[in-house]
């Protein structure tokens, strides 16, 4: 199930923004977030960002504890579905961390780009 955040990050529990930070993820608040919960348990968090030409999927983070049970796979395919479903955009563009980037070429994004956020490599995907 997902519950979408309507105050902003304010939602988001202070050990989920923590976690997603030391993972080099930047939040911001024209940034959509969206809780993601299985049953009633919290496992991660996700945002989308706009613009005229295309959307990023943003901050695909799955807590710890909830790693390596394929959420973050299914996350990201709720993500599309939403911005195809939605009309968004023909074009999703993503920036994802050396942890996420698997998920991201398993459906079918592909690197376009790379930069340097603090100590961590950043990749840019369409």
């Amino acid at each position: 199930m997902l519950k979408h955040c309507k105050r902003g990050l304010k939602d988001i529990p202070d050990e989920v923004i923590e976690g997603a930070l030391s993972h080099g993820l930047r939040f911001s608040s024209k940034v959509e977030m969206y809780e993601v919960y299985d049953d009633d348990v919290l496992i991660g968090i996700c945002g989308f960002s706009f613009n005229k030409s295309c959307v990023f999927t943003k901050n695909l983070y799955v807590l710890p504890n909830h790693r390596k049970k394929g959420y973050g796979d299914r996350i990201l395919k709720w993500m599309i579905w939403k911005i195809k479903t939605e009309s968004y955009s023909k074009v999703i563009k993503a920036t994802c961390t050396p942890m996420s980037l698997p998920i991201y070429l398993k459906n079918g994004f592909k690197i376009c780009g790379e930069y340097r956020n603090g100590n961590k490599n950043v990749f840019l995907l369409i």
